[in-house]
């Protein structure tokens, strides 16, 4: 799966999308990984990255094991991408923390 198709499904509003990255990871997208970074207040390390194939936009990703996923996240849903957790999250604050996370990453 490529970084666009990783973005779009981390893109919806009403799921968090575990992205299976590795045989053990899976990874979190921008929304997605504010989601559970800042709503749910899990500690996973956050990184920022831009990507030349889109157009050098920043990307903010973390990574959780897959065991991880289906023990801190027994609702979620196995897909053939991942895991998806369905709900209704607040996303009203998320540009802000976007914003502050890139800047934290320019400064170091």
């Amino acid at each position: 799966m490529d970084i666009q198709q990783k973005l779009k499904l981390s893109q919806q509003t009403n799921q968090i999308s575990f992205i299976k990255d590795s045989g053990l990871f899976c990874g979190l997208y921008n929304q997605s990984a504010y989601i559970v970074t800042e709503l749910l207040h899990y500690d996973l390390k956050l990184r920022a990255k831009t990507i030349k194939k889109i157009n050098h936009q920043v990307v903010i990703s973390c990574g959780i094991p897959i065991t991880s996923v289906t023990k801190r996240f027994p609702n979620s849903v196995e897909t053939e991408w991942g895991f998806q957790l369905i709900g209704d999250f607040d996303l009203s604050c998320y540009l802000q923390w976007r914003e502050k996370i890139i800047s934290n990453f320019i400064l170091k």
